[in-house]
């Protein structure tokens, strides 16, 4: 295995294939709205040391991976919406709120992802100018 390092992706576009699909839960607030959120995040937070060196080097951090299998269909209830809200309660709001951090919607949306489409690996890969499989 490959490991990066600070100067590989300095000033860098990073593509960061993170590990996503995580079992997620609706659960309701205080107002009975009804919410999913991330119910076991070991896989999340197995990533958190490659994120931080890609964010704290990289010009910006492009994260992406998937939920489930929603068969290339858009399915809410695998949404990237509680990943999100994860990371803003981990303290990466800034970096979301900058787009030094984008996450993309969940890559099984698109059924192109799970064919392993080589037109769809272009159009992912042409977001970004360093590639990170942390998945």
């Amino acid at each position: 295995m490959q490991v990066i390092n600070a100067q590989d992706i300095s000033g860098k576009k990073v593509l960061l294939r993170y590990d996503i699909d995580v079992v997620l839960e609706e659960v309701k607030d205080q107002s009975s709205n009804v919410k999913t959120k991330v119910v076991e995040d070991f896989k999340l937070e197995a990533g958190i040391p490659t994120l931080n060196l890609c964010l704290q080097n990289a010009s910006q951090v492009i994260l992406m991976g998937h939920i489930g299998r929603p068969e290339g269909k858009v399915d809410d209830s695998l949404k990237v919406a509680p990943i999100v809200d994860w990371f803003i309660n981990k303290g990466y709001e800034a970096d979301l709120d900058s787009q030094k951090l984008v996450i993309l919607e969940n890559l099984r949306f698109d059924s192109r992802e799970q064919a392993a489409d080589l037109e769809y690996a272009k159009e992912l890969a042409s977001k970004g100018d360093f590639y990170v499989n942390e998945a």
